[in-house]
């Protein structure tokens, strides 16, 4: 057993990767310590401190100088084996230096979305023992950037949490629909919905206001049904006969975390398709991909009037990702890569 302080956010909404790499570590029988970097919970007020925090740079210097040094205090008590940091961008390199000075333990970043999105870097990344990250596609940049070990970790999914649930009449009302997109609003997935918009569909996800306020004649927002959280995505994922899965541009070669979800929890997707897809499924048999908006269009047509093929497609895309794709498959690869007892 290894003891691990687990640094992240612990978010309300539907699927909080920290969460779930904590939930896996558990599981597995480690000692788990969270450290939530950021204390964003989706309330009017962290969204407010959010803003602050990158229009003022004073405000995030003060705030981060404090964050870290509570990390510093807390990993000096806890004596870790392992310091796993999910993204991290506000952790500094001159504390992870010191961490590696007083502590000894090990340091790894697990990063689930783009290690070089402005305001958002990871830094210090020669101070890693090993940097993981969802696409392959980052892998040689971080090597070169000064990363001692990069690796390519894919996205998973939680059975316990991403599981089938029985909806109430209400609920089956409220989520259920021929196509719906869970996920938050990017002009990329602007574009592809408003080409759906001749299907029954629903829209859940955060940012959706914002572009319908800048587009109040979108014709979208008679589709858009508000923000999930908890385990509504999961009914929602449930009660829709097809989830559109569209990646954000981040995603260049790998797939994001809803691949691994949707199937599950038992439901059937049509899915952006990315080169590594292949690698992780068998397509056409346990997830459907396509390639272009015209092509998903298509899909969408042919899966609507055959629900016995959808359902053959989700059980069998269940079974892999169940199979081989949990946290805990994650967490045990991330662990044997780094030399922490397990």
């Amino acid at each position: 057993m290894a003891r691990v302080v687990l640094t992240g956010t612990h978010s309300v909404y539907a699927s909080s990767i920290v969460r779930h790499i904590e939930d896996a570590l558990k599981k597995t029988g480690h000692e788990v310590t969270l450290f939530d970097y950021i204390e964003f919970h989706g309330t009017v007020a962290d969204k407010i401190k959010n803003r602050l925090r990158i229009r003022f740079p004073a405000i995030h210097a003060s705030k981060a100088a404090a964050t870290n040094k509570r990390l510093l205090q807390l990993c000096q008590m806890v004596a870790p084996d392992l310091l796993l940091i999910i993204k991290g961008e506000v952790i500094e390199a001159d504390n992870l230096a010191e961490i590696r000075t007083t502590v000894g333990c090990k340091i790894v970043n697990w990063c689930s979305d783009t290690p070089f999105e402005e305001n958002l870097e990871i830094k210090g990344l020669q101070n890693y023992d090993h940097v993981f990250v969802f696409d392959p596609y980052y892998v040689e940049r971080l090597l070169r950037l000064g990363a001692p070990k990069a690796s390519y970790l894919p996205m998973a999914c939680d059975p316990d949490f991403h599981t089938e649930v029985t909806l109430t009449d209400a609920e089956r009302r409220r989520y259920s629909a021929d196509i719906s997109f869970v996920g938050s609003w990017y002009p990329v997935r602007e574009r592809v919905l408003e080409e759906l918009v001749e299907f029954q569909l629903k829209i859940w996800g955060g940012g959706w206001k914002v572009a319908f306020l800048r587009n109040p004649l979108s014709p979208l927002l008679k589709h858009y049904q508000g923000v999930l959280e908890g385990n509504d995505a999961v009914k929602a994922l449930i009660a829709s006969k097809i989830s559109i899965n569209i990646h954000h541009p981040q995603s260049v070669c790998a797939p994001n975390m809803r691949t691994f979800e949707v199937p599950c929890c038992g439901g059937f997707q049509l899915v952006e398709n990315l080169p590594e897809i292949g690698r992780l499924f068998r397509v056409g048999e346990e997830v459907v991909c396509y390639q272009n908006v015209r092509h998903l269009k298509e899909l969408i047509k042919y899966y609507l009037e055959r629900p016995d093929e959808r359902l053959r497609v989700a059980r069998a895309g269940q079974r892999r990702v169940r199979q081989e794709h949990t946290y805990v498959h994650r967490l045990r690869e991330l662990l044997a890569t780094v030399g922490v007892p397990q």
